[in-house]
């Protein structure tokens, strides 16, 4: 390796690389290069993150990733973020085996369940099987999950106003738990492994010390093994390094940080989230998108993979084959610029989330919308026809309604019906001796309206899910 430098990242806020006779850093997707003279901003490729919570407790998988060849380049490591919850309220987990979700938009579901449950109704006339056919449309899967990482390296040593809660190794990566006394405290904590913050991140820093977060710092110790261990993946725009963290902590409401970001300016990262069940997110942020999904089946590998989904398996259950079936989760996705990141990131859970309208009820329930409207519309549309067929009779229109409702036995069951109950002799009142051969020009006029009305509302039902 030529050129070696030291990395730091502060993640959701700053990530930092720092050569032996300069230095860098890395943060939340951006690296700052370090020349003798000034610090230079270096783009990181983006963020991944998992997050499940119970109401009490928070698991944060967090995952960067950074170039190949800047990781390749690189002697050490080191890699920061902040944790709403004191050190004894807070956890280091190791999760082996958790890869991303992978599913379906629920407002696609949503409108793929209306359309077969309207095919039903299409096909009741029979003639209109084709068209039946055509409205089952399948959606695909909404993507939107993503590999990201983060290099992290040295060998910390302990500091005044620094304590180390809880340390984890894992293939060529230690992890720490941190609480810091104040941001100078930090700051000379990261000195020592000759990584300077930026300017303005003292600040942002101390708020979170005064709020009583603590801090996860993960570094490399040995950047040759690192690469050696790790395989290079595809990132947003180019070849990457994927690393990730685990920790476990109690919060009243979802967290993830991204304050320290706005440290970057003009710089852009790439920033996924998915997030267990259906929450609301609080935010202005213009670049920001949310998008209920509904997982394709997941297995649960281990018992540390079954620890991360714990609460959606007590609820829901597990399958014989070590699978979560129909798992909700929020996909969040962003490009945001640092000025953006001003603030970190918070939620509500799926029991307070007041956004899913109309989208949810029809992916769980679209029968009690569909099946009453055709009932509805197969009333009208008969009222309607025996109306109009048979308006120089004087028709029993309530009569007329009521036959419409046989439409559930298909239009050939009102057929049958019809002239099983001989309507043309007790559902209108014909001048005496004169016959009434309408029953067919009732039957396709019924038909038409039927299948129009029925297409009205299927584009309604679609437009309020849009």
């Amino acid at each position: 390796m030529t050129g070696l430098s030291r990395v730091v990242a502060l993640v959701a806020g700053l990530m930092f690389s720092m050569p032996l006779a300069s230095g860098s850093a890395l943060a939340d997707g951006v690296s700052y290069a370090q020349t003798p003279s000034q610090w230079s901003l270096l783009p990181e490729d983006g963020q991944f993150a998992m997050i499940t919570f119970d109401g009490d407790r928070e698991i944060l998988m967090l995952q960067a990733s950074v170039a190949a060849d800047r990781v390749q380049d690189a002697l050490e490591m080191v890699w920061l973020f902040p944790v709403p919850a004191s050190p004894e309220n807070s956890t280091l987990l190791q999760i082996p085996g958790l890869s991303p979700l992978q599913g379906y938009y629920l407002d696609d579901l949503a409108r793929q369940k209306a359309r077969r449950d309207l095919a039903l109704v299409y096909s009741t006339q029979l003639w209109t099987i084709p068209l039946a056919l055509s409205t089952v449309v399948y959606m695909g899967a909404p993507g939107g999950t993503l590999q990201k990482s983060l290099a992290s390296n040295g060998d910390l040593n302990v500091n005044p106003g620094i304590e180390i809660f809880e340390r984890v190794e894992q293939h060529g990566v230690v992890t720490e738990l941190v609480s810091a006394a104040s941001a100078s405290a930090l700051s000379a904590y990261l000195e020592g492994y000759d990584i300077s913050l930026p300017s303005g991140s003292l600040d942002k820093i101390q708020e979170y010390v005064s709020e009583d977060y603590c801090f996860v710092s993960s570094r490399v110790s040995n950047a040759t093994s690192f690469v050696t261990e790790n395989r290079v993946r595809n990132g947003f725009s180019q070849s990457v390094y994927t690393f990730s963290v685990f920790v476990g902590f109690q919060t009243d409401r979802i967290f993830y940080p991204m304050k320290l970001t706005s440290a970057y300016g003009p710089q852009k990262v790439p920033i996924v989230l998915e997030i267990l069940d259906f929450v609301h997110i609080h935010s202005s942020m213009s670049s920001l998108d949310v998008r209920y999904c509904i997982a394709k089946p997941y297995a649960v590998r281990d018992s540390s993979v079954r620890a991360f989904f714990a609460e959606q398996i007590d609820r829901d259950g597990i399958t014989e084959d070590g699978t979560l079936d129909h798992l909700e989760f929020t996909l969040v996705t962003m490009e945001p610029s640092g000025y953006e990141m001003t603030e970190d990131l918070w939620f509500d859970d799926s029991s307070s989330a007041k956004t899913l309208g109309v989208a949810s009820y029809v992916y769980r329930w679209s029968w009690t919308l569909v099946f009453p409207m055709f009932f509805a519309i197969s009333a009208f549309a008969s009222f309607a026809s025996g109306s109009i067929v048979y308006r120089a009779y004087r028709p029993k229109r309530l009569k007329f309604a009521a036959l419409g409702l046989a439409n559930v036995t298909t239009i050939l069951g009102i057929w049958l019906i019809a002239r099983a109950v001989r309507i043309e002799e007790t559902y209108v009142q014909p001048k005496e001796g004169q016959p009434i051969l309408y029953l067919r020009s009732y039957l396709i006029l019924f038909s038409i309206l039927f299948i129009g009305l029925s297409v009205v509302w299927n584009f309604a039902l679609e437009s309020i899910i849009l």
